[in-house]
């Protein structure tokens, strides 16, 4: 294995273990390799944990208004608090927050969100 993988590994384990001292001592390593794939992989990760929309809106095609609004707001209630707890890990691990911020937004949007309204539409 390379050692930006044993790395990413390591990295992954101490996220699991919520270890923000030692995520950001690996975060500011990784950050040196060219491809940022320790962004790719805490962005794929973080945005693992909001729930597909598909398994959000199955059977919900035939429902009252008011129980779709309920469940939308769920939804998007989640995605702020999921937000809040993400961007106060990214802030203090990864040398360059912006850039993880914009990362995950866009994930989430692409992946999740976006999904989501065209579902509901």
């Amino acid at each position: 294995k390379s050692i930006e993988k044993k790395l990413l590994k390591r990295f992954m384990a101490e996220m699991d273990a919520n270890n923000l001292k030692r995520m950001k001592d690996l975060a500011k390593t990784l950050w040196c390799f060219e491809k940022k794939q320790v962004v790719v992989d805490y962005v794929r990760r973080v945005v693992e944990t909001v729930p597909e929309p598909e398994t959000e809106m199955k059977g919900l095609s035939a429902i009252p208004p008011s129980v779709f609004r309920d469940k939308s707001k769920q939804f998007y209630a989640l995605i702020i608090k999921r937000c809040k707890e993400w961007f106060r890990v990214i802030g203090r691990v990864f040398p360059n927050p912006i850039y993880v911020t914009v990362q995950v937004l866009k994930k989430l949007f692409n992946d999740r969100i976006k999904l989501f309204i065209s579902l509901a539409v």
